[in-house]
């Protein structure tokens, strides 16, 4: 953003943040020190805000019903809804989702690891081991794999694989509450178990538990017991699913990438009448 910003002033252009979570300030429905607990807070608040005040227009890439916005939302920020702005990734190995059996519970984890998460896979694995579901554990490159242990007969442990067609499929999401993740659940409708590990993940998992499509653990509480009781509980009341299901059915009726677009040519075009 920073360097945005300077481009923007030595070129005399406007320029556009699109915000890939969910709206943060002083006046933000939630506290600061609940978003973003420990370090987070500071970085957001006196680092990142000023930059997205002086931004020319703000897209908020996520769902405004997930993410209310604040009473009186700054005139150039503009919900458009969650974004996937990513190049088509060439097609993983997705033919075994394709064989008859159990649903699948997709367990994910961060794309840029975090310190300790493995302890989410290891709790998942354990906790789903004996359950009617096949799992599949997605790790990144900088995975310990090491530290996943051995995998029951029920789970599939893989590297990249395209998380679309394993949600269409899935009747559980078990991840670390990244706001991608969470906004590709809700679109796919499957509701999740969230773990939140850092960044602005609190915030995340807070917002999917008040839509009533998720269930917390904590990351002290990220034990098998723990992570079991949260299984249970999304896998046998209902309301978890029908919740994600109206999650799904809104996202999907609307074609957020054309709304961002529309947004950021408005933009061009006031700024071009204006010199």
């Amino acid at each position: 953003m920073g360097l945005a910003e300077r481009l923007a002033k030595a070129l005399g252009s406007p320029w556009v943040l699109v915000n890939p979570s969910f709206y943060f300030g002083d006046d933000a429905r939630r506290p600061w020190e609940e978003d973003f607990p420990g370090l987070g807070a500071g970085a957001f608040r006196h680092w990142l805000l000023p930059l997205v005040q002086r931004a020319t227009a703000v897209l908020h890439a996520t769902d405004p019903v997930y993410d209310p916005p604040p009473l009186h939302l700054p005139r150039n920020h503009h919900y458009v809804g969650p974004l996937d702005l990513a190049p088509a990734p060439t097609p993983g190995d997705t033919a075994f989702l394709h064989e008859a059996g159990n649903p699948w519970v997709l367990v994910t984890l961060s794309t840029l690891p975090q310190s300790g998460e493995m302890a989410i896979a290891r709790a998942a694995l354990a906790a789903l081991a004996d359950r009617p579901v096949r799992v599949l554990v997605t790790l990144a490159p900088g995975h310990p794999l090491e530290e996943l242990g051995p995998a029951p007969p029920n789970a599939r442990i893989s590297g990249y694989v395209p998380h679309g067609p394993v949600l269409d499929k899935a009747c559980l999401l078990v991840g670390h509450a990244g706001h991608e993740m969470v906004m590709r659940g809700l679109r796919h409708g499957v509701p999740m178990v969230l773990v939140p590990w850092g960044r602005d993940q609190a915030g995340v998992a807070a917002r999917a538990a008040a839509m009533g499509v998720a269930e917390i653990v904590s990351r002290s509480d990220c034990t098998l017991e723990r992570l079991a009781e949260a299984v249970s509980r999304v896998l046998a009341e209902p309301s978890y699913a029908g919740a994600a299901r109206q999650a799904s059915a809104r996202l999907r009726a609307v074609d957020t990438l054309s709304r961002a677009c529309e947004v950021a040519e408005e933009v061009v075009k006031t700024h071009a009448q204006s010199l």
